[in-house]
C-alpha cells in the first residue's frame, strides 16, 4: 500500500498568512501551521481553536517504491488562494 503523508494547508484570517500544518511523528496529531500550538482536525474547513485559522486544503502524498501520487482537496478556489500572496 505504501506510506501516506497528509499535510493540512492552513489559511489565517489575515489573507497573507498561509502555512502548512504539521503532523507529529510520534502521535500523528496534526497541528495548526499558523499558531503552531493547537491541534486541528485534518479536514477541509476545520478551524483552529486558538487562532481561528481554517484548513484550506489537504495534500496527501502516497509513496510506494519510486512511485508517488498526490491529491489536493480544496475548500477555496484557485483564485482565492492566489489572491493571498
Amino acid at each position: 500500500m505504501g506510506e501516506l503523508y497528509l499535510y493540512a494547508i492552513m489559511k489565517a484570517e489575515n489573507p497573507n498568512a498561509i502555512r502548512f500544518g504539521w503532523v507529529s511523528p510520534i502521535t500523528g496529531i496534526t497541528y495548526c501551521g499558523i499558531c503552531l500550538g493547537a491541534a486541528v482536525t485534518p479536514q477541509v474547513g476545520a478551524q483552529c481553536g486558538v487562532c481561528g485559522a481554517h484548513v484550506a486544503q489537504l495534500l496527501d502524498i502516497r509513496i510506494k517504491g519510486d512511485d508517488w501520487r498526490r491529491t489536493w482537496k480544496d475548500a477555496f478556489t484557485a483564485d482565492e488562494l492566489a489572491s493571498c500572496g
